[in-house]
């Protein structure tokens, strides 16, 4: 019933379907999908959280589940019930979390990294949280992050890179991010707002260059080979796969619930 009212609110403000996803702590949500008929993605958390008790009491419960399923067996359920997308937990990319599980590890650089690319085989991974010391190096491995910082004033990561708040909205090409990622401390604020004057919005790209970011994404990420030549279900919207930095609840200033 939530998945149904909840469609029906979407369909009403015409929402783009690349902009939807339906995802929670649920192990049936593959059913609740199905009898509800959902037109647009979704997928569910795992492994699944219990509803009650306290934080570290559900942490407790969750990590035998978390440590008996590596990435691979991970994405390889998400496949299987027909899910549109993998959210999974940081762990899976820190140093010393991601060495307890039982299997095989990804990670965000090297041998773990390469493996990482190999098991999605291009379907969107969602990470959270993505801290600020892991969003420039999620981004960068092609992981849309959900953040808990979206303040503008942050700019400056402490790896040593300017931060782009728009990596789908408002994409950069390869120029871009060299000029971006080149950019020095002093003087990053300025390129950012240069790039952000700049640089065009997707719904004010022209097809040639939305084809062209797409073929871009899809060579450096491991997108399937049709990938390149993706029918924009939107004007307004970035395919389905684009990498994208996500505000999580409470980073914004909508009071919740919204429904």
């Amino acid at each position: 019933e939530m998945i149904s009212s909840a469609s029906k609110l979407i369909d009403e403000f015409e929402i783009p379907k690349s902009n939807v996803v339906f995802y929670a702590f649920h192990n049936k949500m593959h059913k609740s999908v199905k009898i509800s008929n959902c037109q647009y993605n979704w997928a569910e958390l795992l492994p699944v959280v219990p509803r009650i008790g306290s934080r570290r009491f559900k942490r407790m419960m969750a990590y035998p589940q978390y440590l008996v399923t590596p990435f691979g067996k991970l994405i390889n359920k998400h496949k299987t019930r027909g899910a549109s997308m993998v959210p999974c937990a940081i762990e899976y990319f820190q140093p010393f979390y991601n060495r307890l599980l039982i299997g095989k590890s990804v990670g965000l650089s090297g041998r773990r990294l390469n493996y990482f690319q190999k098991c999605r085989t291009g379907m969107p991974v969602y990470v959270w949280p993505a801290k600020e010391n892991y969003e420039f190096r999620l981004l960068s491995s092609g992981i849309t992050g959900l953040t808990d910082n979206l303040d503008p004033n942050f700019t400056w990561y402490n790896d040593g890179k300017p931060r782009w708040r728009f990596p789908a909205t408002q994409p950069l090409d390869q120029i871009q991010l060299e000029k971006l990622n080149n950019a020095s401390f002093e003087s990053h604020k300025e390129i950012l707002s240069d790039l952000e004057k700049e640089v065009p919005k997707w719904s004010e790209c022209d097809k040639q260059r939305k084809l062209e970011l797409t073929k871009m994404w899809q060579d450096k990420w491991n997108w399937k080979n049709d990938s390149a030549k993706t029918e924009f279900n939107s004007e307004n919207s970035p395919p389905w796969q684009a990498v994208r930095l996500i505000g999580h609840r409470g980073s914004g200033k909508t009071q919740r619930p919204v429904m």
